[in-house]
């Protein structure tokens, strides 16, 4: 039989043992998992302070402050966040649909910021990774008007070429774009990756006008990597548009004031091969042989860099072309040699069927 009072011990006795027991447990099992250069390594017990500059702030169980660069968490356990740690779990499996709606929930229910803010940043990566490059974008405009760093850090991967979701995204940015109190900074952050977008969808008129509203507006960074890509392309466009009105002195005026921007092997074929179009065009009708010449060695450097990159840039054309200036210098069977390797090595490509025709043209009765 219990003696009066002695709930009252028994109580005292099971508070006690109960804080020993929380004493001895950890406060939290919050972990981050890191995974850099094939090693992978797991704080436990942390806490994190905030997300800045690309890193992720946080404090050690041994209480020090400490950081890791964003790109290499691999997942963060949270245990006062199921959410968000369910969504995490679903990205570092790939799981693309299963986090993107995780995220979007993490978003709407955590009351940390700096969750709110990671769920953004990974949602942007799993939404375009899911296929829905449309809800990509809404989350990382949503991320870069907080917060640029992170949001030049998130941009989420581009669909396909040809993909309708290009031009949603590209609707999305332009009207971002239209606020007139939008920072600097995050103009110039939307330009860049909106340029990424018209590149991709290959619309090179949407390209160029929106460069020139970049440099106009005073917010162009010609340091970006993609604004520095789209205004060597825009460049190039323009020197070509020159070189088809008959304006060749602007056409080569473009290429050689700009050469330090052509940097890309693509864009260096691009501009080498303007530069021996517009050369061939300004000898006119009657050029002599060593004019004729230095115009063949024109092509024949497009042909001499570029032939070893995946897609041959001009190589075809430019060997044409090299062709069709032997058979005007005389020399048929240097031309015919050039036609055979252009229909040997580009058969499926029209410089191939140019090619059989100029042989036909050396081999017609004179």
């Amino acid at each position: 039989m219990i003696q009066p009072g002695s709930h009252r011990v028994l109580s005292r006795a099971l508070i006690v043992l109960a804080l020993i027991a929380a004493m001895d447990r950890p406060a939290s099992a919050d972990k981050i998992m890191i995974s850099s250069g094939g090693a992978a390594l797991t704080f436990d017990r942390i806490r994190v302070k905030n997300v800045e500059g690309g890193q992720i702030h946080f404090y050690t169980s041994g209480g020090n402050l400490t950081s890791r660069p964003m790109s290499q968490i691999a997942r963060i356990v949270l245990d006062d966040e199921p959410v968000f740690s369910a969504a995490e779990e679903a990205f570092a499996a790939g799981e693309w649909e299963k986090a993107t709606s995780g995220y979007q929930q993490a978003i709407k229910r955590s009351r940390k910021e700096w969750v709110r803010d990671w769920s953004a940043a990974r949602l942007a990566e799993a939404a375009g990774k899911s296929g829905n490059f449309v809800a990509a974008v809404e989350a990382w405009l949503t991320l870069a008007e907080k917060n640029p760093e992170m949001g030049a850090q998130s941009k989420p991967a581009l669909p396909a070429a040809g993909s309708g979701q290009l031009d949603n995204g590209a609707k999305l940015l332009e009207r971002a774009l239209n606020d007139a109190k939008l920072p600097k900074n995050q103009q110039n952050l939307f330009y860049t990756y909106l340029l990424e977008i018209q590149r991709q969808r290959g619309d090179t008129k949407a390209l160029n006008e929106t460069l020139e509203k970049m440099i106009k507006s005073g917010v162009g960074d010609l340091n970006d990597p993609a604004a520095k890509r789209a205004y060597a392309e825009m460049k190039v466009s323009q020197a070509r548009a020159a070189l088809d009105a008959g304006k060749v002195d602007q056409a080569l005026a473009e290429i050689n004031d700009n050469k330090g921007l052509f940097v890309e092997p693509a864009q260096q074929a691009q501009a080498m091969y303007v530069l021996a179009e517009a050369s061939y065009a300004k000898l006119g009708e009657k050029p002599d042989p060593a004019a004729l010449k230095d115009a063949a060695l024109a092509y024949m450097r497009v042909v001499a860099n570029f032939k070893d990159l995946p897609d041959r840039p001009h190589v075809a054309d430019s060997l044409l072309k090299t062709a069709q200036i032997q058979h005007r210098l005389g020399d048929d069977k240097t031309a015919a040699a050039v036609c055979q390797q252009i229909i040997r090595d580009f058969p499926g490509d029209p410089a191939a069927g140019r090619a059989r025709e100029l042989m036909r043209e050396f081999q017609a009765p004179k």
